[in-house]
């Protein structure tokens, strides 16, 4: 096929362009197509004319293509600079935010910290709940902006240029083009790798704190569970007829220890003053009211209840059993005593039961056994299904009285953390910044379009009369070029064989380590909670119900590490998940140029090049991978997370204690792991697909896009016009 003469007016650039003349081009294309697997130069369209050449490429058709680049890439608003300047301004965007929450929570407290804690929102605990994950989701939704342009920006310093291509391929090396790569960072300049370092580092911070910037502070009620009879209740003595194996100095003592918790009434209705002169209303309630009011292990509305009998109560001797501390976690569980046990069954009520959040939280009083194994309320033998036939002391109850107790639930903000967080921000933007104004005139091979277009312009004699392709460079000698002959392949291959098998072994790795952590967390998350879908999805996402919590008392940064683990674990897998999509995303791009003339989409377009506005990853794909990005971590922010418990003091109604832990929603965790088996099945999905037959696979490979872009001589317009 000929393709007819085209008149251009060349400028002489040795006379500085004072002269031009006329020159007349002639070219000739082979139509020999049988062979597109060992020659597979990427060529310009046949003819066109020169006004509507000289319409389209916005300069005279006669300069180089490289020069006419360079004049345009060197402007600041261009090419890959747009994308980091938008990405700057969104990291400005939450830097402003975070300093400005942390600056109005700071002046707010003044010098009234409690151990650089501030309090964001204090009262009701089911309204702290929704606060708390409407904030948690509002960070992840921060989290994902400065993830993904910290991810463009490390794509960009990653990113070879035409004279590390040269270089490299010069070494008998290949570089990554249009993808994530580490590999690169060896063949770079060594300050675009210490920015591509600095903005590395400064995520680990934003993974493993963000999240727990703000966390809830539950109320937890230290509580006596007193039961007795109408006449010690009005002044009367404790009815002792049902102790059992008691010798007279143990009842005395216990005697003692009930008449700590006497209340009298007062001329208030509901209203009685307790031995510290606390005047405390209480609610008198059936027995059903009585059993649900303490499902939680953690009670934050409820205090002290008395559970008034008909008769005297059953009490067994205390002294059969002791709670003991377990030296590996610290966790409490009661232990029997090596002698022997009275026939009636002592070991199932103890005299006084109080709960103790700081050491041993419970709800099992309710059940007969609670002492001697962990109660379960299913369970007709030890709680009935008709709860007004509940009789944990083994005498009939009439009702019970429930103290009522002011709930003072907290959304809390960490100082500290913040501040770490805002500096690891400003690291980010310092970064970016550095990115643009040091190398405004960085001429990086970002897309696939780049790199065609720069082969195109200056064919690299190290790959001419060679056919790669991505397996080759990724066998027996993956680290270094040679030249191996391909013979035409009419085969179709799988998208999966764009990205190595190494790439697709660390991702599936991490990801089947992640299921496996979350199926177990899973599993073991459901102790104790409702297996009725609908009662689960109402215990809610990061809520804490008491039932919730790990039964460990650690540091705040203990539980802050803790809590944010899953965090760093699920970044590092949505990046490994990016590279996976995007290496077959350029592989798809790449084929695309076989049975189509189609103008090259580069970050600076001259000619008839194509702009874009996205990496590698078309939008109506890198849209959804962000938004799952971002549900991904916010369920896992509500999978586990920090929890501060305060524990407030029986009679008092003062804090006795804190505890730092971490709570847990089955619910989420069950969420968070079917949403990433949707993310990794939509790998396997998309890698069943298929490019199109007898194209050369070249992947991400400079070697092999170069030795694909080999022109005929005096083609030197070839990257501005559509290619095949």
């Amino acid at each position: 096929m000929h393709r007819a003469p085209t008149r251009y007016r060349r400028i002489d650039e040795r006379n500085s362009r004072e002269y031009a003349d006329d020159i007349e081009l002639l070219g000739h294309r082979s139509d020999n197509k049988s062979n597109v697997g060992a020659d597979c130069a990427l060529e310009q369209v046949a003819t066109i004319e020169f006004d509507a050449f000289a319409k389209n490429a916005r300069t005279r058709p006669s300069d180089s293509p490289r020069a006419i680049l360079n004049a345009k890439e060197h402007r600041f608003l261009s090419g890959w600079r747009v994308g980091a300047l938008v990405s700057l301004i969104g990291v400005l965007l939450v830097f402003t935010c975070n300093l400005t929450l942390f600056l109005t929570v700071r002046l707010r407290h003044g010098t009234k910290l409690d151990g650089s804690i501030g309090t964001l929102f204090e009262g009701d605990c089911d309204r702290t709940r929704r606060l708390n994950t409407w904030v948690h989701l509002i960070v992840n939704v921060l989290s994902t902006l400065l993830l993904g342009a910290s991810n463009y920006c490390m794509q960009i310093l990653s990113a070879p240029t035409r004279e590390e291509l040269v270089r490299a391929h010069g070494r008998r090396t290949w570089l990554h083009i249009g993808v994530p790569s580490l590999r690169n960072l060896r063949h770079i300049g060594r300050n675009r790798s210490a920015l591509w370092l600095a903005l590395c580092l400064s995520s680990m911070p934003l993974h493993l704190l963000f999240n727990s910037v703000v966390f809830t502070n539950l109320q937890a009620n230290e509580y006596a569970v007193v039961p007795t009879t109408e006449d010690w209740l009005h002044g009367g003595t404790y009815n002792t007829s049902g102790f059992i194996d008691m010798d007279s100095s143990l009842t005395a003592s216990v005697i003692d220890y009930i008449d700590t918790y006497r209340i009298n009434e007062t001329s208030t209705q509901g209203s009685y003053t307790n031995t510290r002169g606390f005047v405390t209303a209480y609610d008198k309630v059936n027995v059903a009211e009585c059993f649900n009011t303490y499902n939680d292990q953690y009670v934050s509305n409820a205090g002290n209840v008395y559970i008034i009998q008909d008769g005297a109560t059953v009490w067994r001797n205390l002294s059969h059993w002791y709670l003991n501390r377990t030296v590996l976690d610290g966790s409490y569980h009661w232990n029997r005593r090596n002698y022997p046990i009275g026939s009636r069954s002592s070991y199932r009520n103890t005299p006084l039961f109080n709960s103790a959040p700081s050491f041993y939280p419970s709800n099992g009083w309710r059940c007969l056994s609670h002492v001697a194994s962990e109660c379960d309320i299913e369970d007709g033998y030890e709680v009935p299904k008709n709860r007004s036939q509940w009789r944990p002391f083994e005498a009939p109850i009439k009702y019970c009285l429930i103290e009522k107790v002011e709930e003072r639930c907290k959304l809390q903000f960490s100082f500290p953390i913040a501040l770490l967080v805002i500096v690891s921000n400003g690291i980010k933007a310092l970064c970016m910044l550095l990115t643009l104004i040091v190398y405004r005139k960085h001429l990086p091979l970002v897309t696939l379009g780049d790199a065609i277009a720069h082969f195109l312009d200056e064919p690299d004699p190290e790959t001419k009369a060679a056919q790669w392709t991505w397996e080759l460079t990724h066998g027996a000698q993956k680290d270094e070029l040679g030249v191996w002959p391909e013979a035409y392949d009419p085969k179709r291959r799988l998208w999966r064989k764009a990205p190595s098998s190494l790439r697709w072994a660390t991702t599936y790795f991490l990801y089947c380590v992640a299921i496996i952590f979350g199926s177990v967390c899973a599993a073991r998350s459901m102790d104790g909670m409702p297996k009725d879908p609908r009662k689960l999805f109402k215990v809610g996402f990061g809520t804490v119900t008491g039932n919730n919590l790990l039964s460990m008392n650690t540091s705040l940064i203990g539980g802050i590490l803790l809590a944010n683990l899953p965090q760093a674990l699920l970044s590092y897998i949505y990046l490994a998940f990016n590279a996976l999509y995007t290496n077959m995303f350029v592989g798809q791009e790449w084929s695309s140029y076989k049975d189509t003339r189609k103008s090259l989409r580069v970050t600076a377009p001259i000619g008839e090049q194509r702009d874009t506005y996205w990496l590698n990853v078309p939008f109506r794909y890198a849209v959804p991978m962000i938004v799952i990005s971002g549900i991904f971590h916010w369920l896992a922010s509500q999978s586990l997370f920090l929890v501060q418990v305060t524990v407030m003091d029986d009679l008092t109604r003062q804090v006795s204690n804190q505890i730092s832990t971490c709570g847990f929603s089955p619910f989420a965790i069950i969420m968070c792991t079917v949403l990433g088996s949707i993310l990794a099945g939509g790998g396997i999905v998309i890698g069943r697909l298929r490019y199109p037959g007898g194209m050369p696979l070249a992947g991400s490979c400079s070697a092999a896009i170069s030795a694909c872009c080999h022109p005929p001589p005096g083609d030197i317009h070839a990257s501005i016009l559509p290619v095949q």
